[in-house]
């Protein structure tokens, strides 16, 4: 919570730090909120210096809102990771992302995802079934 830490952090490793990836609500300590202006700095500071800034949202994503905590805290990451609360709790993960960053992943671009289940028709239709459920309902 200290962004005066994170731009000495920066600056001592200048050009060397690519992404901050974190927990926009610390999930793993019972539902910490950020220290408010934290994460607006964060995003400031990764625009300034051009650092990707990372939400993992594997708890949070469609739990504090439809849109996540980057909706709650009105912060937009540039890449975001999502977790089985996507499947209805069977096990499926998603990222999203920018779209200059994910113009970067095959088809569209060189960098190749996959994994052993991914695309796996029960997830998938799971996935789909939850999202739209969402959609609809979103409060």
């Amino acid at each position: 919570y200290d962004l005066e830490a994170v731009k000495k952090l920066i600056a001592d490793n200048k050009n060397e730090i690519a992404a901050i990836i974190l927990e926009p609500v610390a999930g793993n300590m019972g539902c910490i909120l950020p220290k408010e202006g934290f994460v607006e700095g964060l995003r400031t500071i990764c625009d300034e210096e051009n650092i990707v800034l990372i939400f993992d949202e594997v708890m949070t994503g469609f739990r504090l809102s439809v849109g996540g905590a980057q909706q709650t805290l009105n912060v937009d990451a540039d890449l975001v990771t999502y977790g089985k609360v996507i499947g209805g709790g069977l096990p499926v993960g998603a990222f999203g992302g920018k779209r200059k960053i994910m113009e970067c992943v095959a088809p569209l671009g060189n960098v190749y995802q996959a994994g052993t289940l991914s695309g796996n028709p029960i997830a998938m239709i799971a996935g789909y079934t939850t999202l739209n459920i969402l959609k609809n309902n979103p409060n």
